[in-house]
């Protein structure tokens, strides 16, 4: 059933060379493999702008919806392998949260200064490091 899907919503041209993978999962994997090429200008696009946004006087909900987009769209252009092992990994677990706190930092350090600088420092200061929707809603 997913091999007629695919195969009915592909682009004509390539109809002809995918009709043949027995199982929906190698004719992902085949699809994966040929088109899903890093754009690595593009990473370093994402990289750059996150790197010099700022709130720069704009709504905090604007600021942060486009500082989400950036991570959104860098993390979906990441090679994760999933893990085998039936649960998440003690590791896989401790690079989410990093992750999850970079973010953080990175939201409350483009905020602007004059309006911000002390709930940063109280935000910094919460007996357990807030998570980014907590930043965000403390923020807001």
């Amino acid at each position: 059933m997913l091999n007629s899907w695919v195969h009915n919503t592909i682009d004509l041209q390539l109809q002809p060379y995918i009709q043949y993978f027995n199982t929906a999962k190698e004719l992902w994997e085949d699809l994966k493999e040929r088109y899903s090429v890093a754009n690595i200008p593009r990473l370093y696009q994402l990289r750059t702008s996150l790197a010099n946004i700022r709130q720069d006087g704009t709504k905090v909900g604007t600021y942060y919806t486009r500082l989400r987009a950036i991570w959104d769209e860098i993390d979906a252009s990441k090679n994760q392998p999933s893990c085998t092992c039936g649960a998440k990994s003690v590791m896989a677990i401790y690079n989410s949260d990093e992750a999850e706190n970079e973010k953080v930092y990175q939201f409350l350090m483009r905020l602007d200064d004059n309006q911000f600088g002390a709930l940063r420092t109280q935000i910094l200061n919460y007996p357990t490091f807030p998570n980014l929707n907590q930043a965000y809603a403390a923020v807001v």
